[in-house]
């Protein structure tokens, strides 16, 4: 992500005092860090439990990658569709595409989906950036050894701030509909 000097090479600020005169500031360049460590932001989620901190801490790593991620460069998150769709396949006999297709998130109207406009799309972007957080993070505990029986009454029961924070998030919801009763 840019800042605005990387932007606009500097920023133009109007004051009150100054009434049609701008003045030129000069923002700090950045490090090339992130903005924002989520992994402070989750400890708030964690329960002491290790299979689940170990998921929250997936999904920490996991959200950093998205923000990572060039949305200019072509299948920018390839990696993390990948490791969604391989634990669809192998839990549910399902792709990730067609868990996208069949969920239907443009209906949801509950949690955060509620909050957005009318607009279809806005609904099935943010059910995608969750579900892709969710079973990319799903893998990785799978991948590490964990027992994913175990993890997802878990995680379901719990509230994590920034992206599940009801215990009956509709993406999960949609998560389990799809993994019942083949895990």
């Amino acid at each position: 992500m840019e800042t605005e000097k990387d932007i606009f090479g500097k920023v133009l600020y109007c004051g009150v005092e100054t009434k049609d005169k701008f003045k030129e500031y000069d923002l700090p360049k950045r490090d090339g860090s992130l903005s924002f460590d989520y992994m402070v932001f989750l400890t708030k989620a964690k329960t002491g439990e290790f299979p689940f901190d170990a998921y929250v801490e997936f999904l920490a790593r996991e959200m950093q990658t998205y923000d990572k991620a060039d949305p200019y460069k072509k299948d920018a998150l390839k990696e993390m569709n990948d490791k969604a769709d391989a634990f669809l396949r192998r839990h549910a006999g399902i792709s990730y595409e067609y868990f996208l297709r069949q969920s239907k998130p443009e209906t949801f109207t509950e949690n955060d989906y509620g909050n957005l406009p009318e607009r279809k799309n806005l609904r099935r972007r943010l059910f995608e950036h969750r579900a892709r957080l969710y079973l990319s993070s799903l893998e990785d505990c799978e991948q590490n050894g964990f027992d994913i029986l175990k993890l997802l009454p878990q995680i379901q029961e719990s509230t994590i701030p920034y992206i599940k924070k009801e215990r009956d998030e509709p993406t999960f919801r949609e998560i389990m509909k799809v993994l019942k009763g083949k895990v």
